[in-house]
């Protein structure tokens, strides 16, 4: 038998060791509390789930054929968190793999077991750690269902279910020491992240629907670097939004020009000499690509050719006061992107480098 057509039988074979892993500790006679921590604690030590559902690789159908059967124990065990959870983890699967009545069903769920451990636990005492936690849950849910929202067409829709009022305090901010202050309030309280993560996709999205100005996008995403700035995504998105507008305003000034061919090099070129706003397109795309880089190897094969095409074609540019320093400026970039990036990812640009040298 082959390995596709043995892989059903090694998915129910997977559930069915979960199964008897969960039978000992599930009949034993223990009070409800004590069986609901015990079985809390396996699943996060000794079982492995996380890690046992990775192995299960990008397969929506037989990850969630594993996660209903998680649900039906910790149903048993009475785990109202774990249940939660998994329908969560279910929802985000279901939502990348397409299936989006299952994603927003499951969600659904999430969202309920969530809000009801959220009043529970507020009305009575209960560990901070864990009221922040199930506020983190859930504002993961909400964003789930948002991107559910946008993958239908509704943007707007979507944007207002993960609309962040903070965020938008933040970007008033006038000294460092207030952004500084409520950055420390997140971090303790573990929001920071989920924070981050739900401020970017929001900027991805005015972006895309052009709600705001190149101004307040250039200054969320200014403000997310200040926020998370050994987070990579971060840096990349905002690496491709400096050169797709670029992009964008070097096509806007040929087209006013009388120039007849847009993709002619040299026409590209001059105008890059004499539009310094270009230049700072270049300069900080280049940047963010090298920062996104250092951080991880995650985009490399987008972030690693684009940087070094744009430090290319801007360094080829023949040099006058205009541009020189600037292109200087782009040198000093690459020379740290080459200390910091680590010496393999080069490998995977070879062919690019050899390709420039042989047309030097």
């Amino acid at each position: 038998e082959n390995y596709t057509r043995a892989y059903p039988y090694l998915l129910k074979l997977h559930c069915l060791r979960e199964i008897e892993d969960s039978c000992n500790l599930l009949c034993q006679p223990e009070t409800c509390n004590s069986r609901v921590q015990s079985f809390a604690d396996m699943v996060n030590t000794d079982w492995g789930w996380n890690s046992r559902l990775e192995s299960s690789g990008e397969n929506t159908s037989a990850s969630i054929n594993i996660i209903t059967t998680r649900l039906g124990l910790a149903q048993i065990a009475s785990n109202t968190t774990i249940e939660a959870s998994l329908w969560l983890e279910a929802g985000k699967r279901a939502r990348k793999g397409r299936l989006y009545h299952v994603a927003e069903n499951s969600l659904s769920h999430a969202e309920a077991l969530y809000r009801r451990l959220h009043s529970e636990n507020s009305s009575s005492i209960v560990d901070i750690s864990t009221s922040d936690h199930l506020d983190i849950s859930l504002s993961e849910v909400r964003l789930q269902l948002a991107k559910i929202k946008h993958s239908a067409g509704k943007s707007t829709e979507a944007l207002s279910m993960i609309e962040q009022e903070d965020f938008e305090r933040l970007l008033q901010s006038r000294t460092e020491d207030e952004i500084k202050k409520s950055l420390h309030k997140m971090n303790q309280e573990s929001r920071l992240e989920m924070f981050a993560r739900v401020a970017l996709q929001a900027t991805e999205w005015m972006v895309e629907s052009g709600l705001k100005s190149g101004s307040e996008v250039n200054a969320r995403y200014k403000l997310l670097n200040t926020i998370v700035p050994e987070w990579e995504r971060a840096h990349y998105k905002f690496a491709k939004y400096l050169d797709s507008v670029l992009d964008s305003r070097i096509n806007a000034l040929i087209s006013q020009s009388s120039a007849k061919n847009t993709d002619d090099d040299s026409v590209r070129a001059s105008i890059i000499v004499k539009d310094s706003l270009c230049q700072k397109y270049i300069l900080g795309a280049i940047k963010q690509y090298g920062e996104a880089l250092r951080l991880s190897q995650k985009h490399i094969f987008q972030a690693l050719p684009r940087l070094l095409t744009l430090w290319f074609d801007f360094t080829a540019i023949e040099s006058s006061d205009e541009i020189l320093s600037n292109q200087e400026e782009a040198n000093q970039l690459i020379v740290n992107c080459v200390k910091t990036i680590p010496a393999i990812s080069y490998y995977s640009v070879l062919p690019q480098l050899i390709s420039r040298i042989g047309h030097v």
